[in-house]
């Protein structure tokens, strides 16, 4: 009937507040409307984000510069092995890659509508990825001074997404850090880092669209 926003089950007889975004769950739910086994669903789900993903990021690229760009940034995601470990893992956060790439897109293209609404769904699908892609579009407006009009045309967005705002500050007593036992490791891909710095350098010495992948690294 509509988005979960209190959860009876895990912590019952009492229940908790859930301030999880809703996108990916109402997306699961659908697929069980349909008849689907949610085991099925969720293993047919973490088989296709990942190269759902990696087509989004060629796609993007490619339009944003050239085929050569674009292969060179899907070989660079998938030389380290945690990246498609972790996105076919986390599918809401691999959901909110996905809609971030596309939203730099719309921006770029200067497409209004587009963005904007990439904008709201992304607040609708992750806690934490959209605070990077805004943290990202504002290092892009003080590094290209010329799209600061689409980013502030753009920001209706924001608007969509208050009424989750208002859910969440309602209930940030229910936010509390917590060390989770895991992703303790550390790997370091050196050549993929040698090639983002080289990149970054070039970046900086461009005006134009390739100011974004910076205004991202920035962002992340």
């Amino acid at each position: 009937g509509g988005p979960i926003v209190y959860e009876w089950w895990e912590y019952a007889p009492v229940g908790r507040h859930h301030l999880y975004p809703p996108l990916l769950h109402l997306l699961l739910a659908g697929c069980l409307k349909l008849g689907l086994s949610g085991v099925f669903v969720l293993r047919v789900v973490s088989i296709l984000v990942v190269p759902l993903l990696f087509v989004t990021i060629y796609l993007v690229m490619r339009r944003l510069f050239n085929e050569p760009i674009a292969l060179a940034s899907l070989w660079s995601a998938m030389v380290p092995f945690s990246f498609p470990l972790h996105s076919a893992i986390t599918l809401a956060s691999s959901l909110a890659l996905i809609e971030l790439l596309w939203l730099l897109l719309a921006i770029e293209r200067r497409r209004v509508l587009a963005a904007g609404s990439l904008l709201a769904l992304l607040f609708y699908t992750h806690l934490g990825l959209p605070w990077v892609g805004l943290a990202s579009l504002l290092c892009y407006g003080l590094l290209r001074p010329s799209i600061r009009p689409v980013l502030l045309k753009a920001s209706w967005g924001l608007g969509v997404a208050i009424p989750w705002f208002i859910h969440l500050a309602s209930h940030t007593q229910w936010l509390r850090p917590t060390w989770r036992y895991e992703n303790e490791t550390l790997e370091l891909s050196i050549l993929v880092y040698g090639f983002a710095l080289v990149g970054a350098v070039c970046c900086w010495k461009q005006t134009g669209p390739a100011r974004l992948l910076l205004s991202l690294w920035l962002g992340f």
